[in-house]
């Protein structure tokens, strides 16, 4: 195997780099306001298209990454980008899974809203903000924001008493 000079390297990292930009390019112009023209999605074309926006808006910031020592954040980018690509072509094979996927940021923001608040409960002297009064803490915006407002609202929740 011959060795690539640098000069080489760097021809070939500035045609990969315009190709991406006029592919960005392309989408933006085309493909984009197709997506926004959909007035109501299935929970399946949600999530494809949700799926699509993120690696879209990744193709964006790897855009501007246009020195050549950016190339360990354009690797990492990308490698995302194909795991986006990953996702869309399993949620095409099998649409079924839009449920599974959809399922997934509510789980995340609850598991998130726990550990805050119990960092906060083992941090925190008092429970409540003394600093500035009249505000509470950022496990009651958390609790309060997040994990409250996916819930029923037909009882106080005993375990958000527990931390104020």
């Amino acid at each position: 195997m011959s060795k690539l000079d640098s000069e080489t390297i760097r021809k070939y990292a500035l045609a990969a780099y315009q190709g991406t930009k006029h592919c960005y390019q392309y989408l933006q112009d085309h493909v984009i306001s197709v997506l926004q023209s959909l007035l109501t999605r299935t929970e399946y074309e949600e999530s494809l298209v949700g799926t699509y926006y993120r690696s879209h808006l990744l193709m964006r910031s790897l855009v501007r990454l246009d020195h050549f020592d950016d190339f360990q954040a354009a690797r990492s980018l990308a490698r995302s980008m194909f795991e986006l690509l990953l996702d869309m072509r399993s949620l095409q094979r099998d649409p079924a899974l839009s449920k599974r996927y959809s399922s997934f940021p509510k789980i995340e923001r609850m598991r998130t809203a726990i550990r805050i608040a119990d960092f906060v409960a083992a941090h925190s002297s008092t429970g409540r903000n003394t600093k500035y009064p009249g505000r509470g803490m950022v496990s009651d915006f958390v609790l309060g924001f997040y994990v409250l407002a996916s819930k029923p609202k037909t009882k106080p929740d005993p375990a958000l008493r527990a931390l104020r």
